[in-house]
């Protein structure tokens, strides 16, 4: 069974959604055409002529569960839409772009505008002065001379890393200043690192 279906599929977690779980195999290997390996019996997987009722249901399923269907476009689609940030930004900066290569090959069309302000979007609750940076830059531009969504998504894993090199930065500066406190008594240094990191990008919490 093709790894595009396989995304459908729910995870089988008991008794609780077998049924649903076992109609979605089903359909999915219709469609892909394996059934006739899994139940070489079952109905479906016989010859039948082209208007007999069971070929026609068979058509129906592989047009709309094959891997440019309908119910596969959808589903692309559908999880895109529902991408949300968690605590990993690299991996969701992976899995956007990942979904987004399925759409392009896919055909489907998402204008560009639509994915960078979707994108902001996203992440703008955990990276608010990015996304305020962006969102101001963005202002300036002609729809024209827009970035690609590539540009933007790169921009924030650059924006990320600059952050964590000035939180190590920030620990280590700290960490020499105590000891010098400690063997001089001097006060002075406490504090005094900017906490925006680079460019004032720095997430807020």
């Amino acid at each position: 069974m093709g790894s595009d279906n396989n995304n459908k599929i729910p995870l089988l977690k008991g008794r609780s959604n077998y049924k649903a779980w076992a109609a979605l195999v089903k359909k999915s290997a219709i469609g892909e055409d394996w059934w006739k390996y899994i139940d070489p019996n079952d109905a479906y997987s016989k010859r039948p002529s082209s208007d007999d009722p069971t070929w026609i249901q068979k058509q129906i399923l592989k047009k709309d569960y094959g891997s440019e269907g309908v119910g596969h476009r959808m589903e692309v689609f559908e999880r895109w839409d529902s991408l949300t940030l968690g605590t990993d930004v690299e991996e969701f900066c992976r899995q956007y772009r990942e979904v987004l290569g399925e759409l392009k090959m896919l055909d489907m069309k998402v204008d560009n505008e639509v994915l960078i302000y979707s994108f902001i979007a996203r992440v703008s609750q955990q990276y608010s002065t990015w996304a305020k940076i962006q969102r101001n830059d963005l202002a300036k531009r002609t729809t024209e001379s827009l970035p690609a969504i590539d540009d933007i998504i790169h921009s924030l894993l650059e924006d990320d890393k600059a952050e964590d090199a000035a939180k190590v930065a920030h620990t280590v500066r700290r960490g020499g200043v105590d000891h010098s406190n400690r063997r001089r008594g001097d006060a002075r240094g406490r504090g005094g690192y900017g906490g925006a990191g680079r460019g004032g990008r720095a997430r807020s919490h």
